[in-house]
């Protein structure tokens, strides 16, 4: 039998094709291998990021997860918005430092009624630490919250800075109450100089309330802490 030219041309050119792509697939097999060789897969087990190898075995200990002292986040948070808005800061401070002071009672306030509730004349109550002192001077409801009129003074050599963020109150219960400030300024400066102000607590966290407890440090060293108890709440 007799083959012909055509047909063993054309079973060449078959054999090379086959020879060609398989060569073809292994340079490119072996390329990719070398270029993919730095790269590894990402470690997705959150897990293995708290793994200690210890021990002359390499025996693997789970740590704990470390976790952050909110005061500390709450300070780094203070820092970072101040040295971010340095200007906006001292303006704040001018105008809490040239706000008037609170209105005296008038003579007529001083003769109280005798059915007049007795937590009312405890005011002003206050409490003094390294020459300062903070006094709250009254409490009374204010439509939908308790509002707490206070002041702050600086007899020291040192201005003192309070971050009102970490201010505690807290009822009989040792519950600490979310509050909020007015009027006072983040520095009291070492002038004797009279800075009031308010806390308000909403109504309805001291509704089955009487007494309250104050507790606020001065920031960030906490060398001054001023804490006022028994602050009677008249409903």
């Amino acid at each position: 039998m007799k083959i012909s030219p055509m047909a063993t041309f054309k079973l060449g050119l078959f054999i090379l094709a086959l020879g060609l792509g398989a060569l073809m697939t292994k340079l490119s097999y072996e390329v990719g291998r070398e270029a993919l060789k730095s790269v590894s897969q990402p470690d997705v087990n959150p897990t293995k990021k708290f793994i200690v190898r210890s021990g002359s075995e390499g025996e693997a200990t789970v740590a704990e997860e470390p976790f952050v002292d909110e005061r500390t986040l709450l300070v780094q948070v203070y820092d970072r918005i101040q040295a971010a808005n340095p200007k906006a800061a001292d303006t704040s401070n001018n105008l809490e430092s040239e706000s008037p002071p609170p209105q005296t009672e008038s003579a007529s306030s001083e003769a109280a009624p005798d059915d007049e509730p007795d937590s009312a004349l405890k005011f002003p109550l206050s409490a003094t630490a390294s020459r300062v002192t903070l006094a709250v001077d009254g409490a009374a409801f204010e439509e939908n919250k308790l509002v707490l009129s206070v002041t702050l003074t600086n007899d020291s050599r040192d201005a003192v800075k309070f971050l009102y963020s970490l201010l505690e109150i807290k009822d009989e219960d040792e519950r600490i109450l979310v509050t909020t400030t007015r009027n006072l300024p983040d520095e009291i400066p070492a002038n004797g100089q009279v800075f009031a102000g308010q806390i308000d607590i909403s109504r309805a966290l001291v509704a089955t309330s009487e007494r309250l407890t104050l507790a606020l440090e001065s920031y960030p060293d906490s060398e001054v802490v001023l804490t006022i108890d028994e602050i009677p709440v008249n409903p």
